[in-house]
């Protein structure tokens, strides 16, 4: 069965220049973003941006959708004419230092630091009682975040085997 893909056709150099503008405003050369995770092949980018070639994977649009800073399906809209759509509020967000080559992550929600929330929070609650010595409250505190992390893992896992089960029944 072949892989869902998209059809650049005629609008393949509008959606190549917009590609490569976009990645030029993120400072970053053709080899540096295809290695920037997720990764794309450096010759798929490069044919993308010359617009040497028009059908893409979905799974490589949705890729390059998600490191060009724009919303799910903005390469469906391009295909018909129409413009990428920048995300707005976007859950994570990567500052990338220059100097030192450090990539941060950033967790938010409507422009709450998610990741922040729950620090604050937890350090809150352990600072109530003198219950806890200092090493034990950053050791709960670091597992307090990896169980957040971990729980939000299962409940997309969870939700992803509900909706294949679902999808497999017959009506």
């Amino acid at each position: 069965m072949p892989r869902p893909s998209t059809d650049l056709g005629a609008y393949i150099a509008e959606v190549g220049e917009a590609v490569r503008r976009r990645r030029e405003e993120l400072g970053l050369d053709r080899a540096e973003f295809a290695r920037r995770e997720p990764t794309v092949s450096y010759r798929l980018l490069q044919a993308m941006e010359r617009g040497e070639r028009t059908r893409y994977s979905d799974i490589v649009l949705a890729k390059l959708e998600r490191k060009l800073g724009w919303e799910p399906g903005s390469f469906r809209d391009m295909a018909t004419g129409g413009d990428p759509r920048p995300i707005q509020d976007r859950l994570i967000s990567v500052e990338y230092d220059e100097r030192s080559g450090v990539e941060t992550r950033m967790y938010r929600r409507e422009r709450v630091d998610l990741v922040q929330r729950i620090y604050d929070d937890v350090e809150a609650d352990l600072a109530v009682d003198d219950e806890f010595t200092p090493e034990e409250q950053s050791a709960l505190l670091e597992k307090a975040l990896e169980v957040a992390r971990s729980q939000a893992l299962m409940i997309i896992h969870t939700e992803r085997r509900h909706r294949r089960h679902v999808r497999g029944r017959t009506w």
